[in-house]
């Protein structure tokens, strides 16, 4: 069992202070750890992952936690506890957490706690995800073993203007294809993404659209443009964001399919369909995968629908072609 960050006495304590109260709900709970803690304190938690470990120190909910909502409303608090980035990073949104915070903010969530290491804030809470800004305020009182920081975001999201964007040079690349010996000329399109190239200390790096680096060979490079604009000024049609053959992506109210690779579906909404995460799952079914073929008892679907009004029948009939199982209750009006 593999837990990212210590529960300490101290920790607990400061979470249970800056909760002042509050139900708190743990994002990316993975093992439970936090929640084993808290409850032990008599603390109310809920506790959200994803793809929980089967064995866990507390009980952890098989949700995602940017589309959970409480079965009841009232004013709770969030907690991000060393939060991985691993999908995010890969194929170039925004991050998840973020997504999170907002989508939590926008229903009644008091404010967030988020641990992590220093390096990890502008990946996690970016500053200019969908045009907002969060207002983080940093824990001075504490650090965790392995250098970890606490900060508090405030339920203040602040619209922000952007300025006239500068002249900005991105390559279309493979930064990994020279280490299979592969030439740029054998590269596919599925293989490539676009980067910004910044000159940071003297060597040219491509800066992915999460804001990750790497040094720029530019011998891979397939493709180069000088542009005033932003990552999602980008033609990404010919990049990993649009490799099909997953059988993941997200379905329209009208029954559209639009493919994407398995953990790509918020880059895709992003840069492909234009739109952001929170709009495009209000309306459209996203398909984790295949569907599986045996007949795990419990195991959940591979698609989720957030709208509570349901599938409506073109999703439906979209989900049954693709095999998965579509309850008639998972339907509008059904």
């Amino acid at each position: 069992m593999t837990i990212f960050c210590k529960i300490t006495h101290l920790l607990v304590d400061l979470i249970i202070e800056k909760s002042e109260g509050h139900l708190i709900v743990d994002c990316g709970a993975g093992e439970g750890a936090l929640g084993a803690a808290l409850l032990r304190r008599g603390i109310q938690i809920i506790s959200l992952d994803c793809y929980p470990p089967e064995e866990t120190l507390s009980n952890v909910f098989q949700k995602d936690a940017i589309y959970y909502r409480l079965p009841e409303g009232g004013e709770y608090v969030l907690a991000f506890l060393r939060p991985c980035h691993g999908a995010s990073t890969k194929y170039g949104s925004c991050g998840w957490v973020d997504d999170a915070i907002v989508a939590h903010f926008e229903r009644g969530a008091k404010l967030a706690l988020y641990i992590s290491l220093p390096k990890n804030l502008e990946i996690d809470l970016d500053p200019w995800s969908d045009d907002y800004r969060f207002d983080a305020e940093p824990v001075p009182d504490w650090v965790g073993e392995d250098g970890e920081r606490m900060w508090i975001v405030h339920n203040s999201l602040v619209k922000q203007e952007r300025e006239e964007d500068p002249l900005r040079e991105f390559v279309r690349w493979s930064p990994v294809a020279k280490g299979y010996g592969l030439k740029v000329e054998d590269v596919e399109d599925a293989e490539t993404g676009w980067a910004e190239v910044k000159t940071v200390a003297g060597e040219e790096r491509a800066v992915n659209a999460a804001g990750g680096y790497c040094l720029l060979d530019r011998s891979m490079v397939v493709e180069t443009l000088h542009i005033h604009g932003d990552f999602e000024d980008l033609d990404w049609s010919k990049t990993y964001v649009a490799r099909r053959g997953e059988g993941a992506g997200w379905i329209s109210p009208t029954g559209e399919w639009f493919e994407c690779p398995r953990e790509g579906h918020d880059a895709y909404a992003r840069l492909i369909l234009r739109t952001t995460v929170r709009k495009i799952e209000r309306s459209h079914v996203r398909v984790y995968g295949p569907p599986y073929t045996d007949s795990y008892p419990g195991r959940r679907p591979q698609w989720v629908c957030i709208n509570h009004r349901g599938l409506t029948q073109e999703q439906a009939r979209r989900l049954r072609r693709l095999g998965h199982e579509v309850k008639s209750e998972d339907i509008a009006g059904g």
